[in-house]
């Protein structure tokens, strides 16, 4: 039986079968590797963590006491874990913090530091960000102490997500920054380089810099693609629409949609359906269906640390544009008029409007008194500039001639 065949068969063999393949001694090890994965599946799916720490037993004992050997199997079947796991990702964690245990006691450090930069991972994947903090600054300052590149790089990365995470910008820019710094020196793998990619879009997306954000994140969709990783390459999809969005280039994102990678990526998944919606009712500056979407799919939305953060920000763009657009005509309009054309409550829009005003994005002012917002056009204003400045060129000329007659009473 060649090794195709055997892995072929592995689906459909039952626990018992795999057990016997992991026992036989007289079985190549890379056979019985290969049962004791298919038995960590299966452990995973179910949330067996018992059996997932007997696997760990058992992994002891088909590597004949090499310690190296065991830190191979161990990595490999942690992978296993991780790809088979929920987004709890508690199987992963009980399983790395045994392997972790492990590393300890064997006094491996390379496989102690690497478990522990993985255990950050898991916490940051669970959503735990002072356990993540926690454990990834030691491994940060041992890694700079031995100069190990590989190390900063993963950790420095992590540390950019961390911060990315709690708004906090410019730290998550410079942790970047010592990433790529690492990432200089070392040969950096594609999936790893893409990953920086993707994580400085982000930082720029945040920051509210759609078209540097789009680069980098049609970057990380790039090389996700050609190495065939589908659900990475899916999200950086929909990340590459939401900054052509956010940029208001719609015309390009629905070219996008047409594109070849639109093809392969467009509309799959939860967050993928949601961003074709999201889509359709910015290039119809529909309001009330953007905030439908907003609400119907917020669990979808809520679980994508990019998009989610976004969409606010979007139904706010497109919040100000409608205003725009419906105070064009007018002079005066009231409040309440907006509200109800806008199907926003009149707080928002006064709100908005004050906003705007203050930014300089729309010439006018407000009358509390009656609700109604006056229109100042370009002629108006200035007009009204020209009128001021004769008023207090006329009180200057005044008071000038006042101080001249006050002089003279005094010498008098």
């Amino acid at each position: 039986m060649n090794k195709e065949d055997l892995s072929i068969e592995y689906s459909t063999m039952t626990e018992s079968q795999l057990q016997a393949i992991v026992e036989n001694n007289e079985i190549a090890l890379e056979f019985r590797e290969n049962a004791l994965n298919e038995l960590a599946i299966r452990s995973t799916k179910a949330s067996n963590i018992g059996a997932l720490f007997l696997l760990i037993d058992i992994a002891k004992k088909i590597s004949n006491n090499n310690k190296l050997g065991l830190a191979r199997i161990l990595r490999k079947l942690l992978d296993t874990v991780s790809e088979n796991d929920n987004s709890l990702k508690s199987a992963e964690l009980a399983v790395c913090k045994e392997c972790l245990q492990w590393a300890n006691q064997e006094n491996k450090t390379f496989l102690r530091q690497k478990l522990e930069l993985r255990l950050a991972t898991i916490y940051f994947k669970r959503g735990e960000i002072k356990l993540a903090n926690d454990v990834l600054l030691p491994i940060l300052n041992e890694a700079k102490k031995i100069d190990d590149k590989q190390l900063l790089i993963e950790g420095h990365l992590l540390e950019a997500k961390l911060l990315y995470l709690t708004k906090n910008w410019p730290r998550a820019k410079a942790a970047l920054t010592a990433c790529r710094t690492a990432a200089h020196t070392v040969y950096v793998g594609a999936l790893l380089l893409a990953d920086i990619e993707t994580t400085a879009g982000m930082i720029h997306l945040s920051e509210k810099d759609p078209q540097v954000a789009f680069s980098y994140f049609y970057e990380g969709l790039e090389a996700y693609h050609q190495n065939g990783q589908t659900l990475f390459a899916t999200a950086n999809f929909q990340y590459i629409l939401l900054a052509k969005i956010m940029q208001g280039s719609i015309d390009e994102a629905k070219s996008l949609i047409d594109g070849r990678f639109g093809q392969l990526y467009s509309g799959k998944g939860p967050i993928g359906q949601v961003m074709v919606e999201v889509l359709k009712a910015y290039s119809s500056k529909d309001l009330p269906k953007l905030n439908s979407v907003l609400i119907e799919r917020k669990r979808d939305i809520e679980t994508d640390p990019v998009i989610g953060p976004q969409i606010e920000a979007l139904i706010d763009q497109l919040l100000e544009q409608n205003i725009l657009k419906l105070v064009y005509p007018y002079s005066k309009v009231e409040i309440s008029y907006l509200s109800k054309k806008l199907l926003v409550s009149e707080s928002i829009v006064e709100s908005k409007i004050c906003g705007m005003i203050l930014d300089e994005k729309l010439k006018g002012s407000i009358d509390q008194d009656s609700g109604v917002l006056e229109i100042l056009d370009n002629n108006n204003s200035s007009d009204i500039l020209q009128l001021s400045s004769q008023i207090i060129s006329n009180l200057k000329e005044t008071t000038e001639v006042l101080f001249e007659r006050a002089s003279k009473i005094h010498c008098s």
